[in-house]
Order: structure tokens, then C-alpha cells, then sequence
């Protein structure tokens, strides 16, 4: 369950676009996990597996994380890549690393460790 946790939060920030990379400054800020699938491509159901629909990724410019399920907080680290096209969260001393399928303005879609996630800018 927390590494699933940890994956949904990593994926909520990022999500690269194939033909451009995305830089730290437009990760940085908020985002809120909207849907998912797992490996397979079935449907994650995100409120069931945090126990709350809203389900949020804080990217701060220090290098700071913090991840929100309903009352539950949990704060760490980010990074990214040379290349920008890969997203490494820390949480409680376990380290997560998210690809970018696809990045925008206010879209984000990652893939890692359960499946995909997708995520828009709050």
C-alpha cells in the first residue's frame, strides 16, 4: 500500500512529453491525482486506494515534496533527471522513479511502479 501511495505521489507532478522535456519550474506547485491504471491497464480507483478522493502532490523549488491523501500527510524530496524525463521522489527514506509519457501546462502523466497516473495542476 505506501508504495503504491509513494508511486501515485511521484506520478502526480510529472509527466514528460516525449518531444519536449519538462524543466523543474513547470513541475513546481501543485498537483491532484485524477486517474489511473495499473500495469495491465485496468483502472486504478483512486479514492479507494487512499482512502480519499482528494489526493494531491505538492512540488516545492527547494527540492521539497509533500504528499496529501485526505488527512494524511506525507513530505520528502524530488528530483529530476539530466534529461528531465524522469522523476525521483523520496518518501521515509524509500526512493520511487517516475517516467513522463506526457507533460503540459496543467497535464501531467507519469509511469512507474503500480501503472500510469495522470495528474492536472491545481
Amino acid at each position: 500500500m505506501k508504495k503504491l501511495m509513494s508511486f501515485c505521489a511521484i506520478a502526480l507532478f510529472f509527466i514528460a512529453a516525449s518531444a519536449s522535456a519538462q524543466s523543474a519550474k513547470e513541475i513546481v506547485g501543485q498537483w491532484r491525482l485524477v486517474s489511473g491504471t495499473d500495469a495491465s491497464g485496468k483502472a486504478l480507483d483512486v479514492k479507494a486506494m487512499h482512502k480519499s478522493e482528494n489526493v494531491f502532490n505538492k512540488f516545492k523549488e527547494d527540492g521539497t515534496y509533500m504528499h496529501v491523501a485526505g488527512a494524511k500527510v506525507e513530505t520528502g524530496t524530488w528530483s529530476l533527471s539530466p534529461d528531465n524525463k524522469k522523476l525521483t521522489v523520496s518518501i521515509n527514506g524509500k526512493t520511487t522513479e517516475w517516467t513522463f509519457v506526457s507533460f503540459g501546462d496543467d497535464k501531467a502523466t507519469i509511469t512507474g511502479n503500480p501503472g500510469t497516473m495522470n495528474y492536472v495542476k491545481y
